[in-house]
Parts: C-alpha cells; sequence; structure tokens
C-alpha cells in the first residue's frame, strides 16, 4: 500500500502524484498541469537574466531564452531572435570582476580546478551568494552527458568501441583521445572529491577555458553556416566580454556560438573537432563536422551535402587506414546492438553511442570516397586530356627529410653511389646520343631510370623534371 503525495522531479518538471489504495484495487490519480511544468525552468531564467542586468550585465531586448522545442519538456535551452538582429550588433555584455557575473581565476584550462572549488563555495553558501540565480539555474541542467559521468556499463561500451582498431598489432584508438578522463583530473590535479563531480561536469560542458559565463553559456553550438556570433575579451581579464553577431539574424531564429571555429579558438581548428566536443561538451554534434585522426595526421570536414573537404592532406595509404576502421566499426556494431548485455546502461548513454557510431561511420566512409575519387587524377577537359595531380599523391614538401649522413658515401665516386643492391635491368636502349636503362627492385617494387650510368629518377623519389 502506498500513501501520500510522492514528488517526482524531472529537471524542471514538478509532478505530484498521490496513490491510494481502497479495497485491494489501485487507484493512481495523476496531476499535471502544463503551465506548472513550464513554470520551474521559465522561473529559474527569469530570475537569472534579472540578476544579470542589475549587476551590470547587458542583454539585447532582441534576445528570448526558450526551449528550443517548446513542446519537448527535455530538449535543451537556446537563445533566439524575436525580431532582426544587424550584423556586428552587440547582444550581450557580460561584466567581470567585483560586483561582475564571471566566475574565473588566473587558470585557463578546460577544467580550471580554482572555478570549480569557487563554485562548490557559492553552493554552500546558498541564497545568501552573490551568484544565488546562476547557482540556482546551474542546479537545474541535465547533468550525466559526458562520456566522463557516465555509468560503468556505458564507460566499458564506448572505450571498446574506440579501442577495436589497431595498425600492426598496434592499439591505436580512434577519437577522441582520453574519452573518460574528467573526473581522473579532478581527483588527481585538483584534488578534489566525489561528492562534487557534478559541478566538475558543469566546469567542463560549460566553461570558455575555465571561465563561466551567464547567460552566453546558454547558447548552443554549431558551425558555419549556423554559427553566427562571437566572443571579445574573454581572457583580458579587466574588460567585460563582449558578444556580437557575425550575420544578419531573422526573427525567430536561433543565436549559435562556436566551441572550436571562433575567433579565439585558433589553437584548436586542427585539432579540436566532433570527437572532442562529445568528449568535452556531452554531445553529437549535427553537421558540419570535424574530423582529426592525430597519429595518423589526418583531418577533414564534412559538411553539410556530405561533401568532405581536406583540413589535413591524407597520406598516400589513407584509403587502406579508412578502410580498416570501417571494418573495425563494424565488428563493434555488433557488441553495440546487442541490447541483452546493456541492461545496466541507461537508455541516454546508449542513444549517444549509438550515434557517435553512427557519425563516425559516416564521416570515416565519405572520406574514404574522397581519398578514391582524388586517386582518379585523369579526365578529359574540352578537347585536351590532361592530369590532375591530387594533393595526397607526394609528401608534404615542407617537412624535412631526414638527414643523409655524408661521411657514409664517397661523394666524388659516381660509380659507386650509382650502385643500387637488389636492383635488375629490365630493360636497355642505346640512342644515337647516350645509353638508357631502366631497372626494377621487386622487393620495394621501386624502378629507376638511367642515363649513361647516371641514375635519373625512381619510382620512390619526390616530383622531378624528367616526371613532370
Amino acid at each position: 500500500k502506498f500513501a501520500g503525495p510522492f514528488i517526482i522531479t524531472n529537471y524542471n518538471c514538478r509532478i505530484s502524484l498521490f496513490l491510494s489504495s481502497a479495497k485491494g484495487n489501485m487507484k493512481v490519480l495523476l496531476l499535471l498541469a502544463y503551465s506548472l511544468v513550464l513554470t520551474g525552468a521559465e522561473d529559474r531564467v527569469d530570475r537569472l537574466v534579472e540578476w544579470f542586468r542589475k549587476r551590470g550585465g547587458f542583454m539585447s531586448s532582441k534576445l528570448d531564452i526558450r526551449r528550443t522545442d517548446p513542446s519537448d519538456l527535455n530538449s535543451p535551452m537556446g537563445i533566439f531572435a524575436t525580431e532582426k538582429i544587424n550584423k556586428k550588433e552587440k547582444i550581450l555584455e557580460i561584466p567581470r570582476g567585483e560586483g561582475g557575473v564571471v566566475i574565473e581565476t588566473e587558470e585557463f584550462e578546460d577544467l580550471s580546478c580554482e572555478t570549480a572549488h569557487k563554485i562548490i563555495q557559492e553552493k554552500k553558501i546558498g541564497k545568501g551568494s552573490q551568484f544565488a540565480p546562476y547557482m540556482e539555474y546551474l542546479a537545474g541542467e541535465p547533468l550525466g552527458t559526458i562520456p566522463s559521468a557516465w555509468s560503468d556499463g556505458g564507460r566499458l561500451l564506448f572505450t571498446k568501441m574506440l579501442q577495436n582498431y589497431s595498425i600492426g598489432g598496434k592499439p591505436l584508438p580512434l577519437p577522441p583521445a582520453e574519452p573518460d578522463d574528467w573526473f581522473d583530473y579532478w581527483y588527481e590535479e585538483c584534488k578534489g572529491g566525489r561528492a562534487d563531480l557534478d559541478v566538475v561536469e558543469l566546469v567542463v560542458t560549460r566553461s570558455w577555458d575555465g571561465i563561466m559565463m551567464p547567460i552566453f553559456d546558454i547558447m548552443r553550438h554549431r558551425n558555419k553556416p549556423y554559427y553566427n556570433t562571437d566572443l571579445t575579451d574573454a581572457h583580458h581579464e579587466s574588460e567585460p566580454i563582449k558578444v556580437s553577431t557575425t550575420q544578419i539574424i531573422e526573427a525567430g531564429s536561433e543565436l549559435f556560438l562556436s566551441v572550436n571555429m571562433c575567433d579565439e579558438c585558433e589553437e584548436l581548428l586542427n585539432e579540436f573537432g566532433t570527437p572532442e566536443i562529445l568528449r568535452d561538451r556531452g554531445f553529437v554534434e549535427q553537421l558540419p563536422q570535424r574530423w582529426f585522426f592525430e597519429e595518423y595526421e589526418l583531418g577533414f570536414e564534412v559538411k553539410e551535402n556530405f561533401e568532405v573537404s581536406w583540413i589535413i592532406d591524407p597520406p598516400n595509404d589513407a584509403s587502406a587506414f579508412l578502410h580498416d576502421i570501417m571494418v573495425s566499426l563494424e565488428a563493434a556494431a555488433g557488441d553495440i546492438s546487442n541490447t541483452a548485455t546493456h541492461e545496466n546502461i541507461p537508455d541516454s548513454e546508449l542513444a549517444i553511442i549509438k550515434e557517435y557510431h553512427r557519425v563516425l561511420y559516416q564521416a570515416v566512409s565519405l572520406a574514404k570516397t574522397k581519398v578514391i575519387e582524388d586517386e582518379e587524377t585523369c579526365s578529359s577537359l574540352g578537347e585536351e586530356n590532361t592530369c590532375k595531380v591530387p594533393p595526397n599523391k607526394y609528401p608534404d614538401f615542407t617537412k624535412d627529410t631526414e638527414e643523409i649522413d655524408l661521411e657514409d658515401d664517397e661523394i666524388c665516386d659516381g660509380e659507386s653511389i650509382m650502385v643500387f643492391e637488389g636492383y635488375e635491368d629490365i630493360d636497355t636502349k642505346q640512342s644515337m646520343y647516350q645509353l638508357i636503362t631502366t631497372f626494377h627492385n621487386q622487393e620495394t617494387n621501386d624502378t629507376c631510370f638511367n642515363l649513361e650510368s647516371t641514375v635519373q629518377i625512381c619510382t620512390n623519389y619526390r616530383p622531378h623534371y624528367h616526371e613532370m
């Protein structure tokens, strides 16, 4: 038998559930008022904005903070334009310092230990805290989004999927690197405890290099062409943080930030993409997406039309590398779809793992197709046949090659230099001017071209005038 009201809390929604028993029959009365369900989230936002403005913050009257899908109470909050906003128009100014709203330290880190400890102290103060409305807002935000905060089963399934790939027997985990290490960092570097892991997750997912910026941190991420705002002076402690638009924004449109392609994100452009956003922000971003395979020196972007463009030109054997990843992910799909082994994994975690698996496979497949297309270099243009040389045919000429120890060779001894061990002549022609010889190494599949006992070029050389 049950008695009394039970309060069920789902983020911001409270439902009073009265259970009673009469003559052995259970009667359940569910009282749900839609307006009351919305009130919790809306009230927290209203109090946050009021506090923000009272402490000197500027928020444009053309902005509205609401759920991205008003009909879905679990959809995330976003910032929307209520009327047309011009390009380069200031929409937020976030005051810092004494009397401001920013929580920050001199540590510019994704997980600033000092920032986390400051938030813990403000939470302990409670309603008397100068940041009380911000603490109240943060307390209502969903947790458990980043892999570090997942269940043991969720983390195990995710890391197993990433570590299923190897090259030549050497394990080579797929991105993101260190997918679930944030809490370990908190324990080891920040000397923090388990009771404050919720704060750790908030700092990792919402801060900007350890800087907590109320209102701005409600704005969602999406890259161009959707990314339409930018901030300045985030790292200048004496200046307020300003946010302005980068294009005209029509009424009803959502405002987006970018966590990896903003003007202050230069160091992230060629190393921080979709995998790292999941690791640090807790969601799988929509297209466009950027993918980096650091160990293999490969990077590319997948646009909304599924077109691939290279950020870091692929190496010569990129097609085989990408094919092997696809095989690895196909094998991992069996583990992911075996629901019998996932009883202890929350549905929310499983959904993210499946979505990440899907977009990673899609991205790798599209990149492999792009590599194959680039390798098909010859095409007919107009009346002339031309050959287009793809950027991945040769190594990066800007990188130094290994130095040769010249003391090991007698530079002026032409005959000894031109003796190639393991090569056999395959063709010899005597022209009116000189002896032409080609010779081949079966083991390396290298072929060389020789004029009068002087080797001119081999197929494993860099580009040369004979080839061009």
